[in-house]
């Protein structure tokens, strides 16, 4: 249907219709002010969508081009067609209170815990906490709450997750509590009068919000910790996880880089809220409203692509602690474990068609040690910013205190010592330009043998490559990659402690599984993977290849035994040298650019190895040294691999694919390695400056020294 010229539908002031498609063409971008005279527009049906179409005036369109349209939901129900998916029309100034509210009780209906809870969610709810300060937003002021074993049994309250960034933020002290603690003292008046200062924006509208959906209570970090309240302030933010998991969900607001920015859309009365960052526009028929579709950018506002919010570390693990999330960007957006409701789309949630892959959820964690689960986690905050380095390990403390739960005995300095072998073997994303940062602690060391140690993106193959081994009991062929510690890990507080998997390997490799109860033990039939596999009755319907220590039943992670031990850890190693050569500039195998990826040769100047450089000295980061004046690197072995079957392993070990790689005949379809780091050294200490591996015959071949190393 032609539309016709765009300049004169603009001259039509009267018209709301002429308008609206004029704005709406604007607004996405479609067309700009100086063309419209130039432009006729029609709208089309393609027999599923509608589209407005934009071309050159007084000719026929000969290519389809405009914003593709979807109808928006008819006012009488009785005109809905029952395929039909329809937008919502959304207003730019005010959230939809009851439209929120709806989503809600449709998911306490429908899903309720069976959707939020599973076996360690459960647990993690059952904190050892006996109170919390929240706000009570009918009486605008703080309480002290008592807490039950269950979030169900205790106060129901909303907990909100948003940016600091670089302004003043007003907090509870030890000084003031009791003031905040009178009735009406967070009211934008008295606190003004009392504290000299305002509450700010996304603070004040986040009260406002969950008071308008029924939450009495709400629950934000800068009034419900005592910043100056030493270890009740320590108690409170190593028990993060369980606050927000305890929360009946948690508003995210996701806009701005600042705590005083605000939740546009939030109203008070009659009055219009902040304006809110709409992507779509509207065109208004006869009968019919048609939305711009921007499936794309809705995916992206719904999680916060971009934005601030997205880029901080403590704000990731609040929303992975969190049960549910009330997502403000612009639109407003529902995630549960199971489905997701959007405000521009209109259907009920839960609905067919809305679930959707979570966005990581504290209630998709496993009751067994998932070591696939945790890298997604680690690629995750490795990635995000903090105000202070300092913080790194304090801000990832509520996901290991939750991890623990699994990952027997725990994490030392992100890494767990279940899997402390192979998870020594990250290294930087080579399919990535930027290099790895370096966190600078200023009071906390941090050690260089950790991700922890790192800002940027990091390439954790080799931890669900070899560490999934771990698990399944029935792969085809006998032990295809296998990880052999060939150090014992000390601890620089506990001396000669080492990480328990180690032990625990070994004794599932003789079928002696007595060190850890509960478990039995299967005899393997020969050809398979190992000779025995385990299974526990609290893990049901799964068998391992070896066991592992579990939390016992009714036990909390937070009722063990705490050490503080230091970033270096001591052990006997073999040492030697080899030369940074050539830098590979493009995959083998998957024909991309790679970045601080060399080859490692010895002095006859044969392929040895590759070496991956986590690029954070000056000298470690420019290009390949010229020939015949390679660069010598101290590598000292920490484990040996074993590897068959190529065609799995060459998109990990890129190395394989490469002409001089020893097996590249193929004849022998296999690979051994040494892992080695790459170290340098400062005041007696040793520090990583890279990963490597190295083939076995040329690293046995090679003159070895065994050293005490400290790595720091």
């Amino acid at each position: 249907m032609l539309l016709g010229n765009l300049e004169l539908f603009r001259a039509r002031r009267a018209c709301v219709g002429c308008q609206s498609v004029v704005s709406a063409l604007l607004g996405v971008k479609e067309v700009a002010e100086p063309d419209l005279l130039g432009l006729d527009a029609r709208l089309r049906f393609d027999g599923r969508n509608f589209f407005c179409d934009v071309y050159p005036r007084g000719q026929e369109p000969s290519v389809s081009r405009g914003p593709m349209l979807i109808q928006t939901e008819p006012a009488d129900a009785a005109q809905r067609i029952a395929q039909v998916r329809y937008g919502r029309a959304m207003d730019a100034d005010r959230i939809d209170t009851d439209l929120i509210g709806s989503w809600i009780e449709t998911c306490d209906r429908i899903h309720g815990d069976a959707a939020t809870h599973t076996n360690i969610a459960s647990l993690l709810t059952q904190s050892d906490l006996s109170f919390l300060y929240l706000i009570d937003v009918e009486q605008e002021c703080l309480v002290r709450v008592p807490l039950r074993d269950s979030p169900a049994d205790g106060p129901r309250y909303v907990a909100l997750s948003y940016v600091w960034g670089q302004v003043t933020i007003p907090k509870t002290t030890t000084k003031n509590l009791q003031r905040l603690q009178q009735p009406g003292a967070l009211s934008p008046q008295t606190f003004a009068s009392i504290s000299g200062s305002r509450l700010t924006r996304t603070i004040a509208d986040a009260m406002h919000l969950a008071s308008r959906l029924g939450i009495r209570f709400f629950w934000t970090d800068c009034f419900c910790i005592v910043q100056d309240g030493g270890a009740e302030m320590a108690m409170f933010i190593e028990a993060m996880a369980s606050i927000y998991a305890r929360a009946y969900f948690t508003i995210v607001a996701g806009e701005g880089a600042h705590g005083d920015f605000g939740i546009p859309g939030v109203c008070r009365g009659d009055a219009p809220g902040q304006p809110r960052d709409i992507t779509c526009r509207y065109m208004r028929f006869p009968g019919s409203v048609l939305q711009t579709e921007h499936m794309s950018d809705h995916d992206a506002k719904g999680i916060c692509a971009g934005t601030a919010w997205s880029t901080r570390a403590w704000t990731f693990q609040e929303a992975f602690f969190s049960r549910r999330l009330l997502v403000c960007n612009g639109t407003v957006n529902w995630f549960c474990r199971d489905s997701r409701s959007e405000e521009w789309m209109a259907c009920e949630h839960g609905a067919a068609g809305t679930s959707h892959e979570t966005p990581g959820f504290i209630s998709d964690v496993p009751d067994w040690p998932d070591i696939t689960q945790l890298a997604r986690v680690v690629l995750e905050y490795a990635k995000r910013d903090l105000k202070f380095d300092d913080d790194v390990l304090a801000a990832f403390a509520g996901t290991t205190t939750v991890l623990s739960r699994t990952f027997r005995p725990g994490f030392h300095f992100g890494l767990p010592e279940m899997f402390f072998d192979v998870c020594l073997l990250w290294e930087g994303d080579r399919r990535q330009p930027r290099p790895l940062r370096r966190r600078e602690g200023k009071n906390v060391r941090l050690p260089s043998w950790s991700w922890v140690s790192v800002k940027g993106s990091l390439f954790l193959d080799m931890w669900t490559s070899f560490g999934s081994h771990f698990y399944a009991a029935d792969l085809p062929l006998p032990d295809p990659r296998v990880v052999d510690p060939l150090v014992r890990w000390r601890k620089t507080i506990l001396a000669n402690e080492r990480p328990e998997p180690g032990e625990y390997v070994l004794s599932a490799r003789d079928g002696n599984s007595s060190l850890l109860l509960g478990w039995s033990v299967t005899k393997q039939p020969s050809g398979g993977k190992t000779d025995y596999s385990f299974s526990h009755p609290s893990l049901a319907n799964r068998t391992f290849s070896y066991p592992f220590p579990l939390l016992p039943q009714g036990t909390r992670s937070e009722d063990q035994p705490k050490t503080t031990y230091g970033p270096v850890l001591t052990f006997t190693a073999k040492r030697s040298w080899l030369a940074r050569a050539e830098q590979l500039e493009r995959h083998p195998w998957l024909e991309c650019p790679i970045y601080r990826t060399y080859a490692l040769r010895n002095d006859q100047g044969t392929w040895a190895g590759v070496l991956s450089d986590d690029g954070l000295d000056g000298e470690a980061s420019e290009g390949p040294p010229s020939h015949g004046n390679d660069t010598q690197c101290e590598l000292i072995a920490i484990s040996k691999t074993r590897v068959r079957d190529w065609k799995w392993a060459k998109g990990v070990l890129l190395e394989w694919e490469l002409d001089e790689h020893p097996s590249a005949d193929r004849i022998e379809d296999a690979y051994e390695f040494y892992n080695v780091l790459w170290v340098r050294w400062r005041g007696g200490v040793a520090y990583r400056r890279g990963i490597g591996r190295v083939s076995m015959e040329i690293w046995e071949g090679l003159k070895l020294d065994e050293l005490e190393v400290n790595l720091g």
